[in-house]
């Protein structure tokens, strides 16, 4: 496992400062203080923990030489610590990555999955990387991004078959072939779909956005060539560079 970066360590140093509300100097205390140290964070509070000194040897190890330190159920030391692993200490979900299987000959929906989310402004953004063919001609390639946001729950806009609460942009870059659909199952959940052409190849995606009710949730199936039933919209893609 390759050791971390400067950057990565004032990184993670910054986010731990963060989390438990630490100064500087109240890191420092424990980085070079010895036996048990007592840190106040910012907000007054206190707690006594090992000094990093008492738990770890030079190796980043404990003196009983087991490893201390286990993230995402990985052993590791403290020069052996990788970015994601301090962004799965943290909580911070990592970045998530789904397949999209080959569009064949039809021109298709796929779902990519659901927005679960309230109307107040409530923003998602996907990520999609698609093609129009692929018989290695550059102008095939396509990757274009959707950001949604919910509305104030009074205004809306007309949607395929009633008042939407809801809309969207989307950019591509080269290939601008790929449209995105928003279905409103209720003021409270939306389905994302992409209409993509014959041919499209093996495709990925990915998304984030407002968790407060729920947030994103992957769902992605080639639901067929008609669209999908109920009150949406269609966000075509506009052109931010060609081939």
């Amino acid at each position: 496992m390759a050791e971390p970066t400067m950057g990565e360590l004032l990184a993670s140093v910054t986010q731990l400062m963060q989390r438990y509300n630490l100064t500087m100097d109240q890191f420092n205390a424990w980085l070079t203080g010895s036996g048990m140290v007592t840190l106040t964070d910012a907000a007054g509070g206190q707690r006594t923990v090992p000094s990093a000194a008492n738990v770890l040897r030079a190796d980043g190890s404990n003196a009983s030489g087991t490893w201390p330190i286990s993230i995402g159920g990985q052993a590791a030391s403290v020069r052996s610590i990788t970015a994601q692993q301090i962004n799965a200490a943290l909580g911070t979900p990592p970045l998530r990555a789904d397949n999209i299987p080959s569009t064949d000959a039809d021109r298709v929906y796929v779902r990519l999955g659901t927005f679960a989310a309230a109307q107040n402004g409530a923003k998602l953004r996907v990520s999609i990387m698609y093609s129009q063919g692929f018989t290695a001609g550059s102008d095939q390639i396509g990757m274009a991004e959707l950001v949604f946001a919910t509305s104030n729950g009074a205004r809306s806009q007309p949607g395929s078959s009633g008042p939407f609460f809801g809309a969207g942009i989307a950019y591509a870059f080269g290939n601008a072939s790929l449209q995105f659909v928003v279905l409103q199952n209720s003021q409270a959940l939306y389905t994302v779909y992409a209409i993509m052409q014959p041919w499209s190849g093996a495709c990925s995606c990915n998304a984030w956005g407002d968790t407060t009710n729920g947030g994103w949730t992957s769902n992605i199936q080639n639901t067929g060539t008609a669209a999908p039933a109920g009150n949406y919209i269609t966000i075509p893609v506009r052109v931010m560079q060609t081939v």
